[in-house]
């Protein structure tokens, strides 16, 4: 299927999926018998992983029904491979791993710039830096951007670059004048990875990416390092998935020289691993497979680490009630660690269906967010909600510091399918729809306090400016930065928010 007819299919595909629920969800059709690649994909291990992935897409496509069929969501979407936010019923002849909303970097909190809970929010002043345009740009970004001391800024992107793969780019100040500029500091080509999903940055400049397809053989992503020379960058390394290590790769957290990250699928269980890559040739060793059950189904977005090395995330599915999880993972340094569960999500107006990592306060708090409120199948799944977790000796206690209204009636935002970020006591975050535009619905970014006061939308997305923001902001100096997966020029922007 080319990508025109994908484009036109969007909004009926959104429709669709909201009357072909759960595993009635039979219109994506995967392999091919002439190619023995995507015919190892058709076995009964995937085709469980598929059923399992088309139920949670699902939700998104229901969503997409009752918000609005936002209108550049599947732009650059190609016909070999469904994205994270693309809509159940996408038939590819690829597997389903998703770039999804994923996390890069650790999240930890940014140094504190005072208590701003007491004060109300500012007149939205965004800045639109970059709006990207069809290949060689970028197109579609995905992941958390990363911020420089210089200002200079980084990202990935699903589509676009000289193959259409996806691309890794840069945003540069302007020296005069207001006019950004932007370099593709590497272009995906399939064999190294298709569909960026995020990158990390360490002390000596190098970048290592995550792509969700793409590799070596197996179409499972790929983890990528780019080291800086002579003014540009090279590549000096890349692991491939294989599915049975793992599939759809994350952005990875980069902790004591060692890199983290979750896969969306694969594994033992075909239901997702913590993996951890290490030295020059990124040496991989498979850390953690999920099994679907109780220890939870499918992450959706990467780890963040705190002060101990302790990992934690969530799932998108699996938990006590199958509507996600939040889990801590202690690595033994050995090969292996201990998953623990720290909440798992049962709807009744507590959430359901996180699609966005986690942060942590200096108090061992967990806030983040869910896609639904209450189950997809409850009649009433609500918009999705802000929630804290409370450590209370081996357990934890939820508090909904916001809930999402759903509809269009919406103006505070709904469906939040990104994390948060933590700014002294400010909560900072965005949500895929809603807002304040009601001709646009495009999404908002919002802020709430660690203790569920001062709400607020800081910016509502019109469509020029952006559309649809799914990935996690990044705090630097007096500004929030981040994406939106659409608008601008057609192919989603990089922008800027003051704090």
């Amino acid at each position: 299927m080319a990508n025109d007819t994908i484009v036109a299919r969007s909004n009926s595909v959104a429709l669709m999926a909201a009357s072909t629920l759960g595993l009635s969800m039979t219109a994506c059709s995967f392999g091919s018998t002439g190619d023995p690649v995507a015919a190892r994909e058709c076995d009964l291990s995937r085709l469980r992983r598929a059923v399992v992935i088309l139920a949670t897409l699902t939700e998104v496509g229901l969503m997409l029904a009752r918000f609005r069929a936002p209108k550049m969501l599947m732009s650059g979407v190609s016909a070999t491979g469904c994205l994270g936010l693309a809509l159940a019923g996408c038939s590819s002849t690829q597997p389903v791993w998703a770039p999804a909303v994923p996390s890069s970097l650790s999240n930890a909190s940014v140094a504190a710039k005072g208590d701003r809970s007491a004060e109300p929010a500012a007149k939205s002043a965004l800045t639109v830096l970059w709006s990207f345009g069809s290949a060689p740009d970028g197109s579609a970004p995905a992941g958390a951007v990363i911020v420089d001391n210089a200002g200079n800024v980084f990202g990935t992107t699903i589509r676009g670059g000289s193959s259409n793969d996806g691309a890794v780019f840069e945003i540069k100040p302007p020296k005069k004048g207001k006019v950004w500029t932007e370099s593709i500091l590497h272009s995906f080509d399939g064999t190294d990875g298709t569909y960026g999903a995020g990158a990390v940055e360490d002390a000596s400049g190098n970048l290592f990416v995550s792509a969700s397809q793409g590799g070596s053989g197996y179409n499972d992503g790929t983890v990528m390092e780019l080291s800086p020379s002579g003014g540009s960058y090279a590549e000096t390394g890349v692991f491939s998935f294989n599915y049975t290590d793992g599939a759809g790769p994350l952005a990875a957290v980069l902790e004591s020289g060692t890199l983290y990250t979750a896969t969306q699928g694969g594994g033992t269980h075909s239901s997702g691993a913590i993996v951890a890559l290490t030295g020059s040739g990124l040496n991989e060793t498979d850390l953690y497979n999920f099994t679907g059950g109780s220890d939870g189904n499918t992450p959706f977005a990467g780890l963040v680490a705190d002060s101990t090395g302790a990992l934690y995330g969530t799932t998108g599915a699996g938990g006590t009630a199958q509507l996600g999880n939040v889990f801590k993972f202690v690595p033994n340094g050995s090969g292996g660690g201990t998953e623990s569960v720290l909440w798992s999500f049962v709807g009744n107006n507590g959430g359901a269906y996180p699609r966005g990592g986690v942060v942590l306060d200096g108090s061992g708090n967990i806030y983040g967010t869910t896609f639904y409120t209450n189950a997809q199948g409850s009649g009433n799944p609500g918009a999705g909600i802000v929630f804290k977790l409370t450590p209370n000796g081996s357990t934890y206690t939820e508090s909904i510091l916001h809930a999402f209204s759903p509809g269009k009636s919406g103006e505070d935002g709904a469906g939040p399918t990104a994390g948060l970020t933590l700014v002294g006591s400010m909560l900072y975050g965005t949500t895929t729809y809603g807002g304040t535009k009601k001709k646009a619905q495009g999404g908002t970014v919002f802020q709430v306090s660690t203790s569920g006061t001062n709400y607020a939308v800081l910016h509502s997305f019109e469509g020029s400016d952006g559309s649809d923001p799914t990935s996690p902001l990044s705090a630097s100096g007096e500004y929030l930065y981040g994406t939106t997966f659409a608008g601008g020029s057609g192919h989603g922007v990089v922008f800027r928010l003051p704090l």
